[in-house]
C-alpha cells in the first residue's frame, strides 16, 4: 500500500477508501473505525473525487480553447528550447508563462493572456484543497488523527 493515499486521490481521482482508513497517513495508529463512519468516509472521498474529475476535465477544455484563442491573435508563442526563437519566445513571453501545445508543438503565452486557465487551475486546487481539508478533518473528529498531524499533513498537501 502507497504510503501517500491522499495524495494519490488528489491527483489522479483514483483511491479505494479502504486504503484512506487503514492507511500510516489518515489513521497512523490504525484505530477501528464504525461501518458509519468509514461510508461517510467513502462518500466523501467519491464526491470529491467526481467533482475534483469534473473540474479537471474543464480546466483542460478552457485551456485548449484559451490556448487556441491566442494562438489566433499571436499571443501564444511557440517555445521550443532547441531553437533560437523558441528561447527568446519564452523571454517575450515572461516569468508567469502558461505552457500549452498548439497542433502538438509546445507554446507558452503570458498568464494575462490566459485568464480562464488561471481561474480553472485556481477552482481545481481550492476544490483538492478542500477534499483534504475535509478528510482530514474527518479522521481527526474521529480520532484517527491528531491535530499536529493533521497540519503536518496539510502543510505537505499544499
Amino acid at each position: 500500500m502507497t504510503k501517500d493515499v491522499l495524495g494519490r486521490l488528489l491527483q489522479t481521482q483514483r483511491c479505494d477508501p479502504v486504503q484512506l482508513y487503514r492507511s500510516h497517513q489518515c489513521n497512523p495508529r490504525d484505530l477501528w473505525l464504525s461501518p458509519t463512519v468509514r461510508v461517510a468516509i467513502a462518500a466523501m472521498a467519491r464526491d470529491g473525487a467526481t467533482r475534483i474529475e469534473r473540474l479537471r476535465a474543464a480546466a483542460v477544455t478552457v485551456k485548449h480553447d484559451e490556448f487556441a484563442r491566442s494562438h489566433a491573435a499571436g499571443k501564444a508563442l511557440p517555445v521550443d528550447l532547441a531553437t533560437l526563437e523558441g528561447r527568446t519566445n519564452l523571454g517575450r513571453v515572461g516569468a508567469s508563462a502558461v505552457f500549452g501545445e498548439v497542433e502538438g508543438l509546445p507554446f507558452a503565452a503570458a498568464s494575462v493572456e490566459m485568464p480562464q486557465t488561471i481561474a480553472a487551475d485556481r477552482a481545481l486546487r481550492q476544490a483538492a484543497g478542500d477534499l483534504a481539508a475535509h478528510l482530514l478533518a474527518a479522521f481527526a473528529e474521529h480520532g484517527a488523527l491528531q491535530a499536529a498531524e493533521v497540519e503536518v499533513l496539510r502543510a505537505r498537501l499544499r
